[in-house]
């Protein structure tokens, strides 16, 4: 039998259904992967976490995210505040129907120039990216 996941690509090329079977253990996977994530510390306590697997993901992602605030204070001196409510803000944003990241979200007051070493940090650490043109559009 093929590898499902060549199968699903050869299929996805053909333009050709998976089949029923197929199909639903693709959609159970990817529902999977949608709760799990792809950071490795996630999948290794969703591999190891018994009967509690979910749990010990949900805490794990916690954790992430809690060294990823420590991080912000150890390196983004000076702003750390304002790159934190940007990272705070992501989620709200993607989940919005507009799909828009606008800095008047986070304050009434809030202008580019005071926010732009925030923005590059989330640049530079590859976790978001602000493209040029949301200056403008503000």
């Amino acid at each position: 039998m093929e590898n499902s996941s060549i199968l699903v690509r050869k299929r996805y090329g053909e333009r050709r259904p998976l089949g029923k079977d197929l199909h639903e253990k693709a959609k159970a996977l990817a529902r999977q992967h949608m709760v799990v994530g792809g950071m490795p510390q996630s999948v290794e306590a969703y591999l190891h976490g018994g009967d509690h697997r979910l749990e010990a993901v949900e805490a794990m992602k916690r954790e992430i995210l809690r060294l990823y605030m420590q991080d912000i204070g150890k390196y983004a001196k000076g702003y750390a505040p304002k790159v934190r409510a940007i990272f705070r803000h992501i989620p709200g944003a993607l989940n919005s129907k507009e799909k828009k990241f606008r800095l008047s979200d986070l304050d009434a007051n809030a202008r580019m120039r005071r926010y732009e070493n925030a923005e590059d940090f989330h640049e530079e650490d590859g976790i978001t990216y602000l493209p040029f043109y949301m200056a403008h559009c503000l």
